[in-house]
């Protein structure tokens, strides 16, 4: 009997040191994004269109199992749209949740997992684009001052996806 208490207590305590130890992991990858960002890349209006290279700055922002980068990418002179991710982080399930800003249609709800450096997330767009109302994101920080958002849709019914934006940016 007292061998199985030992057993159970170290057990609790081994589960209770390493959900720790991801919170610690998880706040160190979301303070990544706080501060000034700027940078780019080429983005696509919808499956039709080709791609047009967009200029963007961005602040980041991170608060406990949360982080939030918001701004806007210029396109021309005259063209500009807001964009954004506001993201928590959910320590039970180890889930991101929360929302995108920057499609043609609205907001977008995220939800997704990280690896490594990079969350992987499915976008779940508010109305039908490119065909249905799923994407993927995955929004890869290397902690050295790169940040990338990238955006990949399946355009055809045969299944074949396409970049539909791939920004980078780098801090400062």
């Amino acid at each position: 009997m007292r061998l199985v208490v030992t057993a159970s207590v170290l057990a609790l305590m081994c589960s209770f040191g390493a959900s720790q130890v991801r919170a610690a992991d998880e706040g160190d990858f979301l303070s990544r994004f706080d501060g000034q960002w700027s940078g780019g890349g080429p983005v696509r209006r919808n499956a039709e269109s080709g791609p047009v290279n967009v200029k963007c700055t961005l602040g980041g922002d991170q608060g406990e199992n949360r982080m939030k980068v918001g701004g806007s990418c210029r396109a021309a002179i005259i063209i500009s749209k807001a964009i954004g991710a506001d993201l928590k982080y959910d320590e039970a399930t180890g889930i991101y949740r929360g929302t995108y800003e920057g499609a043609r249609g609205g907001t977008s709800q995220l939800v997704g997992k990280r690896q490594g450096d990079t969350l992987n997330l499915t976008v779940t767009w508010p109305k039908v684009l490119n065909g249905d109302r799923v994407a993927a994101m995955a929004i890869t920080n290397d902690g050295q001052g790169q940040l990338r958002i990238k955006v990949t849709d399946k355009v055809s019914s045969e299944g074949a996806t396409e970049v539909m934006s791939d920004l980078t940016f780098r801090k400062g």
